[in-house]
């Protein structure tokens, strides 16, 4: 089976703030396994659909998800089983996965998003449409407390007016 290249930018991930770490003679194999390692185990093996569905459609991130464990990853890429063991101790040591699970999880930013906004809406709990403003409306805790007061002091200063014009003259 033919090899699984990255783009440039999930190679300079790896590289970027690691430029210290001995980089192993496979290269490109050790960035792949990096990167299938970096996925979640509880999609390895999914079809293609239920990937879809999940919003993953990166051909790099299906193709490395349908290998399901560390032996698969050995006989696809032809590499030693001792060889990914040595990888493994090179990866934690250097702490690789963190910085490629924000790469391909950031894509994936805006599906939860949609996801938390049709909850909001549909639920209409406090807990989400105070997530929702953090996020999208940048506001602080604090700066949400200030426009809860705000309305708040509306509400009652419109109230008060209306019981003001409806009293007899």
């Amino acid at each position: 089976m033919g090899k699984i290249y990255q783009s440039e930018s999930q190679k300079d991930i790896i590289k970027s703030e690691k430029s210290e770490i001995n980089l192993p003679y496979r290269e490109q194999d050790f960035q792949t396994y990096v990167l299938w390692k970096s996925l979640p185990s509880i999609l390895r093996g999914q079809s293609l659909v239920a990937l879809q569905g999940l919003g993953i459609g990166d051909e790099l991130v299906v193709e490395l998800l349908s290998i399901k464990n560390q032996t698969e990853f050995s006989k696809k890429f032809k590499i030693r089983n001792g060889t990914l063991t040595e990888w493994n101790k090179k990866i934690e040591e250097n702490n690789l996965l963190e910085d490629t699970r924000r790469f391909w999880a950031k894509k994936l930013t805006s599906n939860v998003l949609i996801a938390l906004y049709k909850k909001a809406v549909q639920e209409a709990d406090a807990g989400r449409v105070r997530l929702w403003y953090e996020i999208v409306e940048g506001l602080s805790q604090q700066g949400l407390v200030n426009i809860d007061k705000a309305i708040i002091f509306q509400v009652v200063k419109d109230d008060k007016a209306a019981k003001t014009s409806s009293e007899p003259v």
